[in-house]
């Protein structure tokens, strides 16, 4: 299994994680029925979508949501678990990553951004004026 990203230590937002890379084992026939990953034991992505690469290895591509952290800046560790349709499973790879706080709804126009908004946002939350 390879991960494009994130790489070891890349810092990430502490709203949404993007994990894509590959898996292969040469003893399947076929890739994995889908993969998961968490962040400190949690899971916090998972998708069933997985496709042919170019490189002929087996691709996926997950958006996550972090559970909601803290205010400072902390070191997390991303597991990649791979699970066969025969309901065997196996952890591909484990590494460090840094979630940073976005402080999203404190930021100008962090609101536009912030998923847990549920408010309609009106053309004054979006433009500013100028």
């Amino acid at each position: 299994m390879g991960l494009d990203s994130p790489v070891p230590g890349q810092s990430v937002s502490d709203e949404a994680i993007f994990v894509s890379g590959w898996v292969y084992d040469a003893n399947r026939y076929s890739g994995p029925a889908f993969v998961r990953a968490y962040l400190d034991g949690r899971c916090c992505a998972e998708t069933q979508i997985i496709f042919q690469r170019a490189d002929a290895r087996t691709g996926f591509r997950m958006l996550g949501k972090i559970p909601a952290g803290g205010t400072e800046p902390r070191e997390a560790k991303l597991r990649i678990v791979a699970s066969w349709n025969d309901g065997t499973s196996s952890t591909w790879l484990e590494q460090p990553v840094r979630i940073v706080p976005g402080s999203l709804p404190e930021r100008p126009y962090g609101e536009v951004l912030y998923p847990e908004n549920e408010r309609l946002l009106h053309r004054d939350n979006i433009y500013g004026s100028g």
